[in-house]
């Protein structure tokens, strides 16, 4: 199962500033979440049509289900991570995502 984070910071932070709290805190600690099966940030350039998106940051991450995700968030490192991550986002919007033909197989 898939997650995507979208968020923009909040007015006094800088994406430089980000990309070294990414790559210093997030990355390596994304990963000891027992339910994070991978992990990967990206900044976000242009929408497919050019035009600037409200979003800086795109956080794309596979999980081992959602519930899981969702629990290890509010306890232990999960939590820590969140809290931290708290302090540099403005607005954010998470898509729970799943697989559409695996999906599709398990309802059929």
């Amino acid at each position: 199962m898939l997650i995507i984070a979208l968020f923009r910071l909040k007015p006094d932070r800088e994406l430089d500033d980000y990309r070294r709290f990414s790559h210093e805190y997030i990355r390596p600690n994304m990963i000891k979440i027992p339910s994070v099966v991978r992990f990967t940030d990206w900044s976000v350039s242009r929408t497919l049509d050019g035009q600037s998106s409200r979003w800086q940051v795109a956080e794309v991450f596979e999980v081992t289900d959602h519930d899981t995700f969702i629990a290890d968030n509010q306890r232990g490192i999960g939590l820590e991570i969140a809290e931290r991550w708290a302090e540099w986002v403005e607005e954010f919007e998470v898509l729970l995502c799943e697989d559409l033909v695996t999906n599709e197989q398990k309802e059929g």
